[in-house]
């Protein structure tokens, strides 16, 4: 008898498990990664754990380097970021210490602040540190990890 009814509730659990995975595969996230492009390898790398994390889509509005915006001004810059960053449900900024040094990266932080986007703070593979500035802006501050890094996107995305 009670091998029965534990073995109806691991059946109920599977099956739950099971809806929520098929529910969180079916929604892409908009996501927004603000990076340096002098760490181009640790934005590819970050994109590259989120394309191969299993149930999880997404769309991705940030600008590489190798498809820069053409603004010719500072302030053509600033809207053609705001038209980046507006669709993102999360905006997601690389928190190595070279933030400190980066115009790009603090004004990418002020538009999405501006915009009521949460932010996450992704601390790059072996880094202990992040710069104060991120820590005080973002929502959420996680290490290098796939399920981390996914799980606080959903749990911003709601």
């Amino acid at each position: 008898m009670v091998d029965d009814e534990l073995e109806e509730k691991i059946n109920q659990l599977s099956h739950d498990v099971e809806v929520l995975i098929q529910k969180e595969s079916r929604q892409e996230y908009n996501l927004f990664l603000s990076h340096s492009w002098s760490y181009d390898e640790q934005y590819n790398n970050l994109v590259e754990l989120l394309e191969d994390f299993p149930y999880f889509e997404f769309k991705n509005y940030s600008v590489p380097s190798d498809d820069p915006l053409d603004a010719e001004t500072a302030e053509e810059l600033a809207e053609m970021l705001i038209e980046q960053i507006q669709p993102a449900s999360v905006v997601i900024i690389l928190a190595g210490m070279y933030v400190n040094h980066s115009d790009i990266i603090g004004a990418e932080m002020d538009i999405a602040d501006h915009l009521d986007k949460p932010m996450l703070g992704v601390k790059p593979w072996g880094n202990d540190r992040i710069p104060s500035e991120v820590e005080e802006q973002v929502d959420e501050v996680v290490g290098w990890q796939a399920h981390s890094v996914v799980g606080t996107i959903r749990e911003l995305s709601e």
